[in-house]
């Protein structure tokens, strides 16, 4: 069974923050129109057909853990409400770095190992372990990814590799987590 993915994941690497008029400006012009999910029928019927888009953005030489701007479809409602992602604290974006320097394509810029330093093993795991209390708080309705992405977590922690949820899953317990994921209802979007 392969799992093919639900979004578009960019990594936004900028040189400096984010002012006051490119948050809103990031999120309205250019987010709120293109990115979508099919679960918002009864909220946002207008954004159902298009594919779901989720940006991180850093700062190019940042804390390793600081996340400059986020945007998901999570964050819909907040957004739309006017309330805009700030920079925070956040061991997922460690994670990301890693993942970026594993498998990505530049769409613009420079490339990715001149503006983000590879992620050392002992913080991608200490990263990868951080994410876990978090993620345990929104199992309830994304029980498939949650499942999913503890499999991941599992296969980084124990080779310091980043591998595919899928393969995650058959490297964890031979496809049987694939198997019984793929029969859990996916009503989350990350």
């Amino acid at each position: 069974m392969r799992i093919e993915p639900l979004l578009d994941h960019l990594l936004l690497v900028a040189r400096r923050s984010l002012d006051e008029e490119e948050r809103p400006a990031l999120v309205s012009l250019l987010l709120l129109r293109l990115s979508g999910w099919r679960g918002h029928v009864d909220r946002f019927p207008d954004a159902v057909d298009r594919r779901p888009v989720e940006l991180t953005g850093i700062v190019a030489g940042g804390e390793p853990a600081r996340r400059e701007f986020q945007y998901g479809e999570w964050l819909r409602e907040e957004f739309v409400e006017g309330r805009l992602p700030g920079p925070a604290e956040d061991p997922d974006v460690v994670i990301l770095a890693a993942t970026a320097h594993a498998a990505h394509r530049v769409l613009c810029g420079a490339a990715l190992a001149e503006v983000v330093d590879p992620v050392p093993p002992d913080q991608l795991r200490e990263a990868a372990l951080g994410v876990i209390p978090g993620l345990l708080s929104e199992i309830e309705g994304d029980e498939r990814n949650v499942l999913l992405t503890l499999a991941r977590i599992v296969v980084t922690v124990e080779t310091g590799r980043i591998v595919s949820k899928d393969t995650a899953a058959e490297m964890v317990d031979g496809g049987v987590l694939l198997e019984r994921a793929g029969g859990v209802p996916r009503h989350g979007f990350r």
